[in-house]
């Protein structure tokens, strides 16, 4: 199998408009959606529009397809979709679209200014809890933010804010136990008609064993794809509640 080479193609800008920023940024997004770090190369910048041009040792090849394909399927959720959304939201914000060829083939399209936005919904407040790992408690006024370590890829890192003394009682869960924090989240949805939490404050907690979360974040992406086009956020907040919502 022969070396193959990507072409990351931007119809916004041409080698000479693009900032070198900018440039940066989209190279560096191009390295993380090839991956393999030490078998893709970048060669050069093509005339035209710009043409991020860079070239896959032999090895690396098949691996290299695999990622690319699995970029492409919206169910995947690691970091490689991850990258394309991102590819594609500064192609939109830049607005430009483009595309990922390998040789003459068109392998990924990023519709970029083209794709159909999403009417902007919230924000707004409802009772939501989060299941974690506390990983940083502290704060200089009046009140304290946790950090809460979860397990579900889709949550991340969430940072509660609470009272002093509530942050005590957190303190001593510090790299422990998992435990259930509740209080209430604002939310809002985006263009992209992804759920974005905007804050969390905190008001009480509860101690949870370690197959309590897995069960638990379990459950959650059994429900992702409702998370991701749901309309209705308080009939989601009450599906994943149990319908305790009224």
């Amino acid at each position: 199998m022969t070396p193959e080479e990507y072409e990351l193609h931007i119809d916004a800008f041409s080698p000479s408009t693009i900032p070198m920023a900018r440039l940066a940024d989209y190279l560096r997004e191009l390295a993380n959606l090839l991956g393999h770090s030490k078998s893709v190369h970048f060669k050069g910048v093509k005339k035209g529009s710009v043409r991020l041009v860079a070239t896959v040792e032999r090895e690396a090849v098949p691996k290299v397809r695999v990622r690319v394909q699995n970029a492409r399927d919206p169910q995947t959720r690691d970091e490689v979709r991850k990258t394309y959304d991102r590819i594609d939201e500064m192609m939109r914000s830049d607005n430009a679209k483009g595309a990922l060829l390998r040789g003459s083939t068109n392998v990924i399209k990023f519709p970029g200014r083209d794709a159909a936005r999403n009417e902007r919904m919230g924000p707004f407040t409802e009772p939501a809890s989060f299941d974690g790992v506390i990983v940083r408690v502290g704060g200089t006024d009046r009140t304290a933010h946790a950090l809460i370590q979860t397990a579900d890829p889709e949550a991340g890192v969430v940072s509660a804010e609470c009272t002093r003394e509530l942050a005590c009682q957190l303190a001593s869960h510090l790299y422990g136990a998992p435990v259930r924090v509740s209080g209430n989240a604002r939310w809002e949805r985006n263009e992209m008609g992804q759920w974005e939490l905007l804050a969390f404050r905190a008001k009480d907690f509860i101690a949870l064993k370690a197959d309590d979360l897995s069960a638990v974040i379990q459950r959650l992406r059994g429900i992702d794809a409702d998370w991701r086009e749901d309309a209705n956020p308080l009939a989601l907040v009450r599906k994943i509640r149990g319908g305790e919502i009224h």
